[in-house]
């Protein structure tokens, strides 16, 4: 391809967005990802900025053609966004994508969806439930009672019905494709406060594949059926083609569940599957503490910057019902893909399956916290509810029902909190494997990940052999109070 060919074609017309890229000025020359030299002729408006272009200084641009970025921004040296910015080029991620990567990704957006071979299931009306600010869509739900969508005949016992639509990524991110490998080097997303450093190109993971509302989108879709204690009874895979039908926050759908009829989403397509969802959520939590998952009251500490990005603004987030709601079908999603892909590779061994396994903590770990629990009941003169014995208790049927605070009251909370961490602290870390193996934290065996293809390149593997239809029956996982979790 000659140059003049690649600048047609990056054009970025009809709203395809354009990419960034991040350079800093060392000895009056411009590197980018620490390495690469990038040529000042390159950019059509640098003259404006010369003033600002100091030593250290990083510049943000935006490609405008082939050979040619446009200055947006230039960070100076001894602000917050810097230092930012300084640890991302010192660990060399580059901000940018290969010219190539760049030509894939136009390509897929200029062509008509493909949509041989998947199931259309665009009349479901799927939504997606996430956060505010979120832009890159992986996944879209809806869910019903076994006699409110006909598109499957239930069992006997199935109560719920979940489709639950993880974005297919897999069939863009193709091997061999410039694509593939970029994803490969970069493995994931990597996140900064105020910033990222994405493993996919923006106008693939927020637009082409991003499970947005009101367009086709291609997926693979999770069909779970449960009876009414929440275990999953059977689980179908489908590629097929959805229609989002709206982009919902988890606030707002807080609000809705704690007043349905009276909310701008009552007699929405979608407003029954919400209230589903709810019941859904319930119902897999439950069913975790029967495999002895302890329930954290997680409290997240996260980092960003101010609006004028000049200091770091810390601050508590405390999940709402939505976030468990969706952790719970995220997880189930994970649990019985990972079921199907280890069936799929007893009968491949060409079948490449990659499982996430969670090793249990070592006995000393678990004497360890015994003791600590002890310790802090002690020093805090709290009651024998508050004891743990491992003897005869798992951790999930100890930590599960530990009392509330009374009213005006978070003196309980604050203890528990120091429990939890005491709990998490032990835990050892969890590792991809080619070999299925225990999720100890889980109670299951085994467990993959699907749920996050666009950020995750492990998403992409262990979306690749999932062609087709596949179905299992679901095992049911026994309780053990052996091993606290």
């Amino acid at each position: 391809m000659d140059s003049s060919q690649s600048s047609s074609s990056l054009r970025f017309e009809g709203g395809f967005e354009r990419s960034k890229c991040i350079v800093k000025i060392k000895n009056e020359k411009l590197y980018r990802a620490g390495k690469r030299v990038f040529d000042p002729s390159m950019i059509e408006n640098l003259d404006a900025f010369k003033t600002l272009c100091t030593e250290n200084a990083f510049l943000c641009l935006e490609r405008r053609d082939h050979d040619v970025w446009r200055l947006l921004e230039v960070i100076q040296p001894g602000s917050v966004l810097h230092e930012v910015h300084d640890i991302a080029f010192s660990m060399e991620l580059d901000f940018s994508f290969p010219e190539e990567v760049e030509l894939e990704v136009e390509a897929f957006t200029r062509a008509p969806l493909e949509t041989a071979n998947c199931c259309d299931m665009r009349h479901i009306p799927f939504v997606t439930v996430d956060g505010a600010g979120t832009r890159d869509l992986d996944q879209a739900l809806y869910v019903a009672r076994r006699d409110e969508l006909a598109t499957i005949e239930p069992l006997p016992q199935t109560s719920h019905i979940i489709y639950y639509a993880i974005a297919d990524a897999s069939w863009f991110v193709r091997p061999d494709s410039a694509l593939f490998k970029c994803a490969l080097e970069r493995g994931t997303s990597m996140y900064f406060a105020g910033m990222s450093v994405p493993m996919l190109p923006s106008a693939f993971s927020r637009g082409l594949v991003s499970l947005n509302a009101n367009v086709d989108r291609r997926a693979l879709v999770f069909i779970m059926q449960l009876d009414a204690q929440g275990h999953c009874l059977m689980t179908e895979l489908k590629r097929a083609v959805i229609h989002s039908f709206a982009k919902l926050s988890n606030e707002e759908v807080d609000r809705f569940l704690d007043c349905p009829d009276h909310h701008r989403f009552a007699g929405q397509p979608y407003a029954q599957s919400l209230l589903r969802f709810q019941e859904v959520g319930e119902l897999r939590r439950k069913e975790g503490e029967s495999r002895n998952v302890v329930q954290f009251n997680r409290v997240s500490l996260y980092t960003s910057l101010n609006a004028s990005r000049t200091a770091f603004v810390l601050g508590l987030d405390e999940r709402s019902r939505v976030d468990l709601y969706n952790e719970q079908l995220s997880l189930l999603c994970n649990m019985e893909g990972a079921n199907l892909l280890r069936h799929l590779a007893e009968a491949d061994p060409e079948v490449l399956a990659i499982f996430r396994n969670h090793e249990a903590p070592s006995q000393n770990a678990i004497d360890e916290v015994e003791i600590e629990i002890a310790n802090i009941v002690k020093a805090q003169n709290l009651d024998d509810t508050w004891k743990w014995n491992r003897t005869r208790q798992s951790l999930g049927d100890y930590l599960n029902p530990l009392p509330d605070d009374p009213p005006g009251s978070d003196r309980y909370f604050r203890i528990r909190q120091a429990i939890e961490r005491a709990v998490l602290m032990m835990q050892r870390r969890s590792v991809f494997s080619p070999e299925a193996g225990p999720h100890s934290a889980l109670g299951v065996n085994p467990y993959a990940r699907f749920s996050a293809p666009m950020r995750e390149i492990v998403g992409i593997f262990t979306q690749r052999p999932s062609k087709g239809s596949s179905r299992t029956r679901s095992p049911r996982r026994s309780r053990s109070n052996k091993t606290p979790n």
